[in-house]
């Protein structure tokens, strides 16, 4: 691979592992789906571990939807996610893991070194161990670690831990000999974060909870002048107005939401082929899945279907003091009691009036876009755009009744909090940190 960046290479040997994975899918129906049932009402494993597919009907709320039935993934475990960092002649190295997934568009995207649910990582499926699980379970040295939510309109109450490891490079594993793993710079990260479908969720996740200095490659993290500004500046009251502002709140206001046998959600259709929609799409499916260098390589499973793809668009202004990026606050079902910060528009939710007006005024334009596949072990070719939009119509006020402008500065303290920012918002942090966003904004 002489003469390539080493971006390319790292995409190179992506398209490799990719080739050698020979992904193949097939879909059957839930009663030929091996060691899976249909009990209780909801799909589950005979183990009785990793997950469940359940009905549920939300009742209305101001944020969220009103009177829905919709199928969900109830996965009363924390997973692990976790990056091992150590220093390289040009700044951090990253030990990433090309991961293939049935449920991804592209099938193999960059992971984090160590990417497991409990019951994987506790070997419930009888395969092979997780790699480097014993080298994060006796370590100490994280730069960061805390669970972060996953998508509270598809899974209930459900966090995975978000870590980075770092270790000196004598500490570091050799991974010469292995396929799946590899060694990349932040450069070569931060490159790859604008590319549509290589980077996965989850990764995405980690990368945006952790400092955002580790992806800067020893220099300054932003070289456009408002981004740069936007960084440099106080905090101020912005994190104590949105911590109030999600906390947990009265009962009259939660998210209520009560268990449906998935052959009862009203307007629905279940056969054994699939659990279809009110048009007729499916929903939920089962596919049996064979493919190379997963601790299991051949099973059975039902995944969420998705037929359209997701919305969701990030809001920028710039000021006098650098960029303002708008966030809103959302209450899921997935969520319970709780609220957490995410994009200003989601194709989920209804956009608030104003919010309409900002993106239609004139002068908003598109800095940046993405095309990302939402977590291809659950979701079956999920696809969700991503978007930052420049708006200049929005008022001066900071605040406003469906969210808040924040700096940088901010939205990287409020990223860090446990359960306060939203998988897709934490998707568009990662797209904020990408090198191709940074020369985006370096003409504003």
């Amino acid at each position: 691979m002489t003469g390539l960046t080493a971006s390319e290479r790292v995409r190179t040997w992506l398209a490799e592992v990719r080739d050698w994975s020979q992904l193949k899918l097939e879909p059957v129906p839930f009663s030929k789906c091996t060691d899976w049932r249909y009990q209780g009402g909801r799909l589950v494993h005979d183990a009785g571990r990793f997950f469940s597919v359940a009905g549920v009907r939300v009742g209305g709320t101001p944020e969220a939807p009103h009177g829905s039935d919709l199928p969900m993934i109830d996965q009363p475990e924390i997973g692990w996610l976790s990056f091992i960092i150590r220093p390289g002649p040009d700044g951090i190295e990253w030990l990433v893991q090309a991961k293939t997934e049935p449920g991804n568009l592209g099938e193999t995207q960059l992971a984090p070194s160590v990417q497991a649910t409990r019951s994987n990582y506790m070997q419930v499926h009888g395969g092979r161990p997780t790699r480097f699980l014993d080298l994060l379970r006796h370590s100490e040295t994280f730069v960061s670690d805390a669970p972060h939510s996953e998508q509270g309109t598809r899974f209930l109450w459900k966090f995975n831990r978000n870590s980075v490891l770092a270790v000196s490079r004598q500490e570091s594993p050799d991974v010469s000999g292995l396929r799946q793993w590899a060694w990349c710079s932040s450069a070569a990260l931060r490159d790859m974060l604008a590319d549509d479908f290589r980077v996965n969720t989850d990764a995405r996740s980690v990368i945006a909870t952790a400092p955002w200095a580790l992806v800067s490659g020893g220099g300054p993290l932003f070289s456009a002048r408002v981004l740069a500004q936007s960084y440099r500046s106080r905090v101020a009251n912005e994190i104590g107005q949105l911590a109030l502002r999600t906390a947990p709140f009265g009962q009259r206001h939660l998210a209520r939401w009560q268990p449906v046998p998935l052959d009862g959600l009203a307007g629905w259709t279940m056969t054994d082929r699939a659990l279809c929609d009110g048009e007729g799409r499916d929903a939920v499916a089962c596919f049996e899945i064979s493919v190379n260098g997963r601790e299991v390589d051949h099973w059975c499973q039902p995944f969420l279907m998705q037929p359209d793809p997701a919305d969701h668009v990030l809001f920028m202004r710039v000021t006098g003091t650098g960029a303002e990026f708008f966030v809103r606050i959302y209450q899921e079902a997935g969520f319970g009691a709780r609220r957490e910060l995410g994009p200003s528009l989601h194709s989920a939710f209804a956009t608030p009036e104003d919010l309409q007006s900002w993106a239609a005024a004139a002068g908003a334009s598109e800095l940046i876009a993405l095309k990302q596949s939402d977590e291809g072990g659950r979701f079956m070719h999920a696809e969700g755009a991503y978007r930052i939009v420049r708006v200049q119509g929005a008022p001066k006020q900071k605040v406003n009744p469906a969210g808040q402008w924040v700096t940088l500065a901010a939205l990287e303290r409020l990223a860090a909090r446990p359960g306060g920012t939203t998988n897709e918002l934490r998707t568009l942090i990662s797209l904020i940190l990408s090198t191709e966003f940074d020369r985006a904004c370096s003409v504003l």
